[in-house]
């Protein structure tokens, strides 16, 4: 009866009076058997032995049991397999809690889908559905949220902190990009983003922005196992828009650009501080003073202006307020402007070193070319910026575009004054400039791409 009580502390009550009574009817049949086939009987036994027979002593002859003893032996093992092999139903037949040390949960409470099952208390099988869950369908991990809609999603009320502690080593978070595959990875193009940090805010229609502020790293080269040259942005949100704009870029020349991305710094040199073309500044706060670029008539000039709102151009070709004289070989000017005063002023700074030269005989003016190499061509510098910034359209035109549109500056023709000097010396390739520009209006159509600043 062992076996049935056993059985007994996980059946429900219809399931045990079944294997009670099979248990009940086989123990019967075990008492009618002897274990020694054909052994002599011990004085006083009840039965006496046979050959392959047991027969019942004391009973009425007409009533003896012969009872063949290998019958009883396959009888009695059948109904014991029976025992062993009946179905349990363990939705509605099993009752109860099985403990951890048994192989069980611990825990009556059926798990939550999506629910990431961690030991709690006494090592019982827990969960926490709605602050840790696995969207199996997405491949999405969610803390704090049952609907995550990246690979890592959090969510929490309040400030969020992701903290990193280390002991006599650094720490830092490592962004790693390949194209391809992962069974097939490929290099690192020019132009391919590499990894990006922003942050986004939530708008009044009811729904998270799109990145309003972002810090990108950007292949500057197609990456080899010897050379692996990136640029950094920091890219903001632009006032009355949902676009981003580079408010600083730093390139792997290190040249940094102020409100541009790495496509527009010179085609030589490192080191540099570039500005693109922006508006005047006006209305500076107490104690500070700044450096901007604008436009005159046609080319970016570089300005300074102090806390009393004096704007001076440092670049010294400012020829709005006069025309140069056509035989200087380089002119020059002295150019000023004061909102306060709604005043500016230029000067001819070219002219007056002629005049005072003439005047006193002494000379001012004292020029000599750079090089004996032929000098730099307008033209090819022209074709290198416009080549890089539609390579690096097209790289974002594939890509995840989470950073700003790269600009796509025009083919321009030098200002007026250099144009002028340059064709008299045979210097410029208005051919080229007149090919490159038609190349740029057809490659804009085909992009989509209109006239960008």
């Amino acid at each position: 009866m062992a076996g049935y009580q056993g059985l007994g502390r996980i059946l429900d009550p219809a399931t045990q009076a079944v294997c009670k009574s099979l248990f009940d009817v086989t123990a019967q049949l075990q008492r009618r058997l002897v274990t020694l086939e054909g052994a002599a009987l011990t004085s006083g036994s009840p039965y006496a032995a046979g050959d392959n027979r047991i027969t019942e002593v004391g009973a009425p002859s007409d009533a003896r049991d012969a009872v063949n003893l290998q019958f009883l032996r396959q009888y009695v093992a059948a109904q014991l397999a029976f025992a062993e092999d009946v179905p349990i139903n363990l939705g509605t037949q099993v009752t109860g809690t099985l403990p951890v040390s048994s192989g069980g949960t611990g825990t009556p409470t059926p798990m939550t889908p999506g629910s990431i099952i961690f030991a709690g208390p006494g090592g019982v099988y827990s969960q926490d559905n709605a602050q840790l869950f696995w969207d199996d369908t997405n491949n999405r991990l969610g803390l704090g949220t049952t609907a995550p809609t990246e690979q890592a999603h959090a969510v929490r009320q309040g400030n969020s902190f992701y903290l990193a502690d280390s002991y006599a080593g650094l720490s830092a978070f490592l962004g790693r990009r390949a194209n391809g595959t992962i069974a097939a990875p490929s290099q690192v193009l020019a132009g391919d983003n590499i990894m990006a940090i922003g942050g986004a805010g939530y708008t009044s229609a009811a729904a998270f922005s799109t990145n309003a502020a972002l810090l990108l790293y950007t292949a500057a080269e197609n990456f080899t196992g010897a050379a692996t040259g990136a640029n950094l942005a920091f890219q903001v949100g632009q006032l009355g828009s949902t676009s981003i704009v580079d408010a600083l870029s730093v390139t792997a020349r290190q040249n940094a650009i102020i409100a541009g991305q790495s496509t527009v710094q010179p085609t030589t040199g490192t080191g540099g501080l570039i500005f693109v073309d922006g508006t005047a500044l006006s209305g500076m706060a107490s104690n500070t003073a700044g450096l901007y670029a604008n436009d005159v008539a046609g080319t970016v000039e570089m300005f300074a202006i102090d806390e009393a709102g004096v704007s001076n151009q440092i670049s010294p070709h400012n020829f709005t307020l006069f025309t140069p004289r056509p035989a200087a070989p380089f002119p020059w000017s002295f150019y000023s402007r004061n909102d306060y005063l709604n005043l500016e002023i230029g000067v001819d700074i070219e002219r007056l070193a002629t005049l005072v030269e003439g005047l006193t005989g002494q000379p001012l003016i004292h020029t000599r070319a750079l090089a004996p190499t032929p000098p730099r061509a307008w033209a090819v510098d022209q074709e290198e910026t416009m080549r890089r910034s539609m390579q690096a359209y097209e790289r974002w035109e594939v890509g995840a575009r989470l950073n700003a549109r790269p600009r796509i500056p025009a083919v321009k023709s030098p200002p007026p004054w250099l144009e002028t000097r340059l064709l008299s010396l045979g210097h410029l390739d208005t051919v080229r400039l007149a090919a490159l520009t038609a190349e740029l209006a057809v490659w804009k159509q085909a992009h989509n791409v209109g006239d960008l600043p």
